[in-house]
C-alpha cells in the first residue's frame, strides 16, 4: 500500500508541475504574439525559472551573451517545445492544448 500511496502523491504532483508548466508557456505564447499582457507582479516567480548549464544560470543571464537575432527566439523556441515533449512523455498522455502548443512553436 505504500508504494501505491506514494506513486499516486508523485503522480499527482507531476501533473501539478505539468499544468503549471503548461500555464506558463501558453501566457508566455499570448505575450510573444501580441495577444496577451504580462502581468504586473508575480510574487512567486523565482528568478532562476530553469537552470541553463551550470547552477545559477538563469534565463537573463543567459539571454545576454546571446545576439539580438531570430536565431536565439528560436533557441527558446526550441527549448520550449523539448520542455512540452518532456511533460507529454512524462505524463504517458496526449494533450490536445499541449500538442497545438508543440505543433505551433
Amino acid at each position: 500500500m505504500q508504494i501505491q500511496s506514494f506513486y499516486h502523491s508523485a503522480s499527482l504532483k507531476t501533473q501539478e508541475a505539468f499544468k503549471s508548466l503548461q500555464k506558463t508557456l501558453y501566457n508566455g505564447m499570448q505575450i510573444l504574439s501580441g495577444q496577451g499582457k504580462a502581468p504586473a507582479k508575480a510574487s512567486d516567480v523565482r528568478p532562476e525559472i530553469i537552470v541553463l548549464r551550470e547552477p545559477g544560470a538563469t534565463w537573463g543571464n543567459y539571454l545576454q551573451h546571446q545576439k539580438a537575432s531570430n536565431h536565439s527566439l528560436h533557441n527558446l523556441y526550441n527549448l520550449q517545445r523539448d520542455l512540452l515533449t518532456v511533460a507529454a512523455t512524462v505524463l504517458g498522455k496526449q494533450d490536445p492544448v499541449l500538442t497545438s502548443m508543440a505543433n505551433q512553436m
